[in-house]
């Protein structure tokens, strides 16, 4: 029985400190988010296609190599 109200207590107070923390902070961190999406997806293409060239050349080098 001591042990459930320790863990009651503790559940408490991290639901207390995770309701306050998000309030203030989501709002301004979605507006940022908003913009720079549209960046990351653009440069997320662009860094795919060259990404999946180089893998297969160093794979080939590792072979040689050994």
């Amino acid at each position: 029985m001591v042990k459930k109200k320790k863990n009651k207590r503790i559940l408490r107070k991290k639901r207390k400190i995770v309701k306050k923390r998000p309030i203030p902070k989501k709002k301004p961190i979605v507006k940022k988010k908003k913009k720079k999406t549209l960046k990351k997806i653009k440069k997320r293409i662009v860094e795919i296609r060259p990404k999946k060239k180089k893998k297969k050349f160093q794979k080939n080098k590792e072979f040689r190599g050994f």
